[in-house]
């Protein structure tokens, strides 16, 4: 009976946190959306949002990419790993990149908030249109 509470613990704290970071993404898909579609429909300033929101989401993405080694250390098992390393040296560099891959999950939520209201304009402008076409005929 001890063991279930554990478990039930474990599973709500890692709900809580799930729901934690869902929230975070939401509001900052929708604050950005907000600001997306502000600059959007002001007269002069669409096209630099849109390319803005374009350069910003491909620069958080490319940094991403490079300070995680390019996704090349994530879920390595020490065998995987050069017999030239010592098992300290392996272990020192799987810990590394499960640190740095906690570190920069930030990046993406900002990256993910960059890129969802120029989806969701896109989608609106040929998507949405399109739908809206076949239904009028």
């Amino acid at each position: 009976m001890k063991k279930t509470n554990q478990i039930t613990r474990k599973d709500s704290e890692k709900s809580r946190d799930t729901a934690r970071k869902l929230l975070t993404l939401l509001v900052a898909c929708v604050l950005s959306s907000a600001v997306y579609f502000w600059a959007a429909s002001v007269e002069t300033l669409w096209k630099p949002a849109i390319i803005g929101f374009l350069v910003a989401a491909s620069v958080v993405f490319i940094v991403y990419f490079a300070v995680n080694r390019g996704m090349t250390e994530l879920n390595i098992t020490p065998d995987m790993i050069s017999d030239t390393l010592t098992p300290d040296e392996k272990t020192a560099l799987i810990e590394n990149a499960k640190e740095r891959k906690k570190k920069t999950q930030w990046m993406l939520y900002l990256f993910i908030a960059l890129i969802t209201p120029v989806m969701i304009d896109l989608m609106r402008l040929f998507v949405f249109e399109r739908i809206a076409q076949i239904f009028n005929g």
